[in-house]
């Protein structure tokens, strides 16, 4: 089983905190849309004969799109690659789009997921981070989809916001709660390099994030969802029972992606690939026949320490078992770190390895000691 993922780069605004790649000018989007086919027919080999079992919308915002051509995108793997019975497929959608015209017409597609970003149902909040819509929107943005019997979608929220509080953070989740979506990603806020967040704080234009502040809010998230009935089962995300992300989750089960569109990036194993983040020069290259991407290939290392890393945030833990079948020369090395990280940490069973309630906040310490360093 494999996934494919669409990078749909366009955007009403640009949030304060982003750094994913996505422009505010909508002059290419119809040609993007045609570049995009055009990439998926070049690269149809690249997951070679694997059945697709999730396509992901992402962004950008996704749902800029007309629903007509997010379906022609569909039709275009469905054409070209063997799907699966149970195919998911999730348009990451931002909740100003989601009005009842919109919500009309891709009733007519095959979306049957949603992964919205809601991040937060404050005005202060959104207006700090840039977000396009308001706190009003955001509510009724999941009446309509669930009026719409969209019964699975997910919702995200951002935690750690510097002008958020322990009451505020509380009063998402519980205005969350009343809708109860059967998935919930909660994001703790980064300053990624060059974007505006980060000129923000550095020309005191903004307070700075407070790690313990974060830290309260990912307890509160995972304790109060935890008594819901969510599953805990990624460091971000929450799921009810039967209701994992099948795409989110292919990422950490290290399976095959195919990512179409400018910056979008690729995984089949034994290398990674990336589009290169400039949509004129993205659509010269497709155009042309010469796509503008770069290649990695994986070593052993490399593929070990991807295992590890993205293992260890879920809630399953590492496989002792497909560690010694696929990694034996790297055991003696995972042992030996293992007793340089905080027992507390850890959940340690004959069969797989995995992070405590303690450990969850430390998941990339975790992972980054268990690397193997060349």
């Amino acid at each position: 089983m494999a996934g494919i993922y669409f990078h749909i780069p366009f955007c009403q605004q640009a949030c304060h905190y982003c750094n994913f790649f996505f422009t505010t000018s909508k002059r290419f989007l119809n040609s993007t849309t045609e570049a995009m086919l055009k990439e998926l027919e070049y690269r149809k080999d690249y997951l070679s004969g694997e059945t697709i079992q999730t396509i992901y919308f992402g962004g950008g915002t996704p749902s800029m799109l007309p629903p007509s051509e997010i379906q022609t995108l569909i039709d275009g793997v469905k054409n070209l690659f063997s799907v699966d019975s149970e195919l998911e497929i999730t348009l990451e959608a931002n909740p100003d789009n989601l009005t009842k015209p919109y919500l009309e017409e891709l009733k007519k597609t095959d979306v049957n997921r949603f992964s919205i970003g809601i991040q937060s149902f404050h005005q202060d909040e959104l207006l700090w981070m840039n977000r396009a819509h308001n706190s009003e929107e955001a509510k009724r943005c999941l009446e309509l989809v669930e009026s719409y019997q969209y019964d699975h979608y997910s919702v995200d929220l951002i935690l750690g916001i510097p002008i958020s509080s322990r009451e505020k953070w509380q009063q998402n989740l519980d205005i969350l709660s009343g809708f109860r979506p059967k998935h919930v990603s909660c994001y703790a806020l980064t300053v990624e390099p060059k974007t505006a967040l980060d000129y923000q704080i550095k020309n005191g234009k903004s307070p700075a994030i407070k790690d313990t502040e974060t830290e309260e809010q990912f307890y509160m998230a995972h304790d109060f969802l935890s008594k819901k009935g969510y599953k805990h089962y990624e460091i971000s995300n929450y799921g009810l029972p039967g209701y994992a992300a099948k795409h989110n989750s292919s990422y950490w089960e290290g399976k095959k992606y195919l990512g179409i569109g400018p910056s979008a990036h690729s995984y089949n194993r034994e290398s990674r690939s990336w589009n290169i983040a400039h949509l004129p020069k993205y659509l010269e290259g497709v155009n042309k026949g010469q796509l503008n991407l770069e290649t990695e290939n994986l070593s052993k290392v490399d593929q070990y320490n991807e295992f590890v890393m993205t293992n260890i945030r879920k809630s399953s833990g590492i496989s002792l078992e497909i560690l010694k079948q696929n990694f034996a020369e790297y055991i003696e090395h995972f042992d030996d770190s293992l007793l340089e990280i905080p027992k507390t940490f850890l959940n340690r069973k004959q069969s797989t390895i995995s992070l405590s309630r303690e450990g969850l906040m430390f998941a990339d310490f975790v992972g980054s000691a268990l690397f193997f360093v060349v």
